[in-house]
């Protein structure tokens, strides 16, 4: 038996217009801890937008107890958020973190209940509505909801279970062009079990119900906010046209993960939601997946004058001259490598190759049209990337 124990983080940052929606929630997990004697310690660590102007949080928050023989509604739970504490705000690359666009709060949600035995197992669940329009890589987002849950299974009760806990807000701003990594997820949890990551989607809850638009209660499990979960199994949230588990977000050369890293190179201004899957393991057995949901702000503007750009280092020279709209790439060692330069736009679509043996290059662009793109160089099997702008 295949013991799953499941994690769901939301990121949230802009907002709709419903002033019940969730607008104001950036992350979101879920956890147990067994204390024995069939008594187990649920905690929902929320993380939310104090510059919103959405909900504040939920007061009680409702969670639903579900058995997994037969979707059986066992219990309900109305809890009091805990201490509501300031966090610091991210941001990478070049980009600040305003505390106009970051303000960010955090609290928890705690309650203890008793669970017999059960070999299928329990899912908790707590659900919410909805996710902003402004959101690019969810079709129709702001007509879908969040569910954060997790998953008691019969082994875990076997093994009184001590359940991995990430308490990390991963709302963050980025900048096109700006290699980031997040924060990485450890080899091992504190049980000794490998974990190993995967890029998966968030799960949806609630609805429109309680909507000037649709008209219905907002406390039925279709709601803006259920006062009794839907029951599981709960659906992944659809991608909008043109983005897939593979291509969550515009990026220059896809995702990478390494070391339980994950690391990629933004180009598009916007909003998106996507996630990774946490996969633990014992002794070579799948044990738990944990659903770690992420939300990034590409945030920066784009460059606003025709000034040249130049961007330097120990190798190469890149300037662009806007005047002649020439691309400039000078090495500065005697010795030239051969070098592969190529050159993508804004949505991270490769649109020019070009190889190189001398030490003073130059692309003529000419014929392109304004706007960002970025130049990337590889040469010693080494990989550089560059942020241009052509303006006339």
């Amino acid at each position: 038996m295949k013991a799953v124990k499941t994690i769901i983080f939301f990121f949230i940052l802009l907002t709709i217009n419903n002033n019940l929606s969730a607008k104001h929630i950036v992350s979101g997990a879920m956890h147990y801890n067994c204390l024995g004697n069939n008594e187990y310690e649920i905690t929902m660590v929320l993380h939310r937008d104090c510059n919103s102007g959405g909900a504040a949080y939920d007061d009680p928050a409702y969670f639903s107890i579900y058995t997994n023989d037969d979707n059986t509604l066992l219990q309900q739970f109305q809890i009091a958020p805990g201490i509501i504490e300031d966090i610091s705000a991210e941001a990478y690359g070049n980009c600040p973190a305003d505390n106009t666009f970051f303000c960010i709060q955090k609290t928890d949600y705690t309650f203890t209940v008793n669970l017999p035995f059960l070999e299928e197992g329990y899912t908790i669940a707590y659900q919410r509505c909805c996710w902003s329009a402004q959101v690019l890589n969810i079709e129709e987002a702001d007509q879908h909801g969040i569910t954060v849950m997790t998953e008691i299974t019969g082994l875990g009760q076997q093994l009184c279970n001590q359940q991995y806990v990430l308490d990390n807000s991963l709302a963050f701003a980025s900048c096109p062009g700006e290699p980031i990594t997040l924060p990485g997820i450890p080899l091992y949890d504190a049980e000794g079990d490998s974990l190993a990551i995967e890029i998966c989607f968030p799960l949806e809850g609630g609805g429109r119900f309680g909507t000037q638009d649709t008209p219905g209660d907002p406390n039925s499990c279709e709601g803006l906010m259920p006062t009794a979960s839907c029951p599981p199994p709960y659906e992944e949230l659809p991608f909008a046209p043109g983005f897939s588990y593979q291509n969550p977000f515009p990026t220059l050369d896809g995702i990478h993960i390494e070391n339980n890293e994950i690391s990629f190179t933004p180009t598009t201004l916007g909003l998106y939601i996507y996630g990774v899957c946490i996969l633990e393991y014992r002794n070579g057995q799948l044990i738990s997946q944990l659903r770690q949901n992420i939300f990034s702000a590409n945030v920066n503007e784009s460059t606003n004058s025709n000034q040249n750009i130049n961007h330097s280092n120990e190798n190469y020279n890149v300037w662009m001259n806007n005047d002649d709209a020439q691309l400039n790439i000078i090495h500065k060692n005697e010795n030239q490598e051969n070098l592969i330069v190529n050159i993508f736009n804004i949505n991270g679509n490769k649109i020019g190759t070009y190889s190189f043996n001398n030490n003073v290059n130059i692309i003529d662009l000419q014929e392109w049209s304004n706007g960002i793109y970025f130049v990337q160089l590889n040469y010693n099997e080494q990989t550089e990337i560059h942020k241009i702008g052509i303006l006339r």
